[in-house]
């Protein structure tokens, strides 16, 4: 019987009420600091013509509001990371690594999928030799999300 492959939250649903809008990840060996930065949208419209831009976009973008950084963000932990992919959120630099989001958790308006994932049955995962630890259940493919960015960590979360 062949496994699917499908995400759950990795941490409770409410620990993160918005879309990421930036991924820091600090690498220092196999180990990782991430920071998972929300999204904010400000009150006040976008007003401010940018010459450098057409017309018809400035048009477009008068009365929008831009969304920034938070001031807050989560920050996780892997330790004994055995592999990592960053990139482009439309890249697909690693075929395995670019499922569809279909089937993962959204927030509450169900339009974003939720940006910090566990992949269950991992063909990632799947792919590593038994000495490496593919039969661990402590080994996790973790898919974080943002608006511009995917980060994909094959590893374990340290526990404090």
């Amino acid at each position: 019987m062949i496994k699917v492959e499908t995400y759950e939250a990795a941490v409770e649903e409410n620990a993160l009420d918005s879309p990421l809008r930036n991924i820091r990840v600090h690498l220092n060996g196999t180990e990782a600091t991430v920071d998972l930065v929300p999204s904010v949208v400000l009150d006040k419209p976008y007003k401010t013509i940018n010459p450098d831009l057409s017309p018809d976009i400035n048009k477009v973008l008068a009365g929008s509001r831009p969304i920034i950084e938070a001031n807050i963000f989560m920050r996780v932990y892997f330790n004994g990371i055995l592999a990592i992919a960053i990139q482009e959120e439309f890249i697909e630099i690693i075929k395995i690594l670019n499922k569809d989001l279909k089937s993962a958790p959204r927030f509450s308006d169900g339009r974003a999928p939720y940006p910090f994932l566990r992949v269950v049955n991992s063909e990632w995962k799947c792919c590593l030799p038994d000495y490496q630890g593919r039969g661990d259940p402590n080994l996790t493919y973790f898919k974080i999300v943002s608006m511009e960015t995917c980060v994909d960590i094959l590893g374990y979360i340290k526990k404090n």
